[in-house]
């Protein structure tokens, strides 16, 4: 297999967790309004960003047998963005769509520890491992012109690949 190959695997596993209007492989050069609208409400673009790889073989069956087994750290980012309302009465309310985002993330991830490969190819598992999930969470930007609240986050997890040696 290939970093392409999981990647891609990754991607498209987590693409349609609701809420994302758009999930890029990596950091995108450049983003648009339309990445974060999703019919006129505010939406949510993500990307995903690999932090490092390690390689590990596993000899099992001699010394020309075994598999090796290759780590992803992975970054799920999320740009959360709230529009304010005009009328709304509590000044935390955007809070509540973001920390729906966040168990959405998690449920999925958690879903399907292979995220959607078949026979543990390309990926053996995900966000299963020591340390599982790790959620970061930013300090909210207001964007006072613009009546917005921005607020990134991160899931971190690990994917594993065993590839045969």
């Amino acid at each position: 297999m290939s970093t392409t190959t999981v990647i891609d695997q990754i991607q498209s596993f987590l693409a349609p967790i609701p809420g994302i209007t758009v999930l890029f492989k990596d950091v995108p050069w450049q983003m648009t309004g339309e990445n974060w609208q999703a019919n006129s409400m505010p939406g949510t673009a993500a990307f995903l960003h690999v932090e490092h790889i390690t390689e590990s073989r596993i000899a099992m069956g001699g010394e020309h047998g075994g598999w090796k087994q290759r780590d992803y750290q992975v970054a799920l980012v999320v740009l959360y963005q709230y529009l304010i309302p005009s009328d709304v009465a509590s000044k935390d309310v955007w809070v509540d769509g973001r920390n729906a985002l966040v168990d959405a993330a998690i449920a999925r991830i958690e879903s399907d520890r292979g995220f959607g490969s078949v026979d543990g190819f390309p990926i053996w598992q995900a966000g299963n491992q020591d340390r599982g999930i790790e959620v970061n969470l930013e300090f909210p930007v207001w964007d006072k012109g613009g009546g917005k609240v921005r607020n990134w986050f991160r899931l971190d997890f690990k994917v594993t690949e065993m590839v045969p040696a």
